[in-house]
């Protein structure tokens, strides 16, 4: 009798839509984050990298979500309070200012939970690019 050998189907997801997207948490929307604050939220999520960081100017912020700079400001000083990202400015060695970097922070934990059910996660394998520590 011939060896059987018994594999399991490798099973893909392919996503078929076009590469011009980005994701954020949906914990965004239930949030009691200001209405101006979840849209630079999601804007700050649209520009980030791979390891949840983005460097826009305040007037480049303004300028895409269609709000004014100190309303920018405001947002981002609310996201901070909240805990929705953390703001770290760039100096030059020549004291000049280089760029501010927002990292995305995951959504701070409330009393309520979320409204949604739990996603289950499986371990990383390699080509999971994005399943980033950042969106876990």
């Amino acid at each position: 009798m011939p060896d059987i050998q018994i594999t399991e189907p490798k099973i893909y997801l392919n996503d078929n839509r076009r590469k011009n997207w980005f994701w954020d948490y949906n914990d965004v929307f239930s949030s009691d984050l200001s209405d101006k604050a979840k849209l630079v939220r999601l804007f700050l999520a649209r520009c980030a990298n791979g390891d949840c960081q983005s460097w826009p100017s305040l007037n480049y912020i303004a300028k895409c979500c269609g709000i004014s700079k100190p309303t920018v400001i405001k947002a981002i000083h609310e996201l901070e309070e909240k805990g929705w990202i953390q703001k770290t400015i760039r100096i030059r060695p020549n004291q000049e200012h280089e760029s501010t970097v927002y990292a995305l922070l995951d959504p701070p934990k409330t009393d309520e939970g979320s409204n949604l059910p739990p996603v289950k996660t499986e371990p990383e394998e390699e080509g999971d690019w994005w399943k980033r520590d950042c969106w876990k």
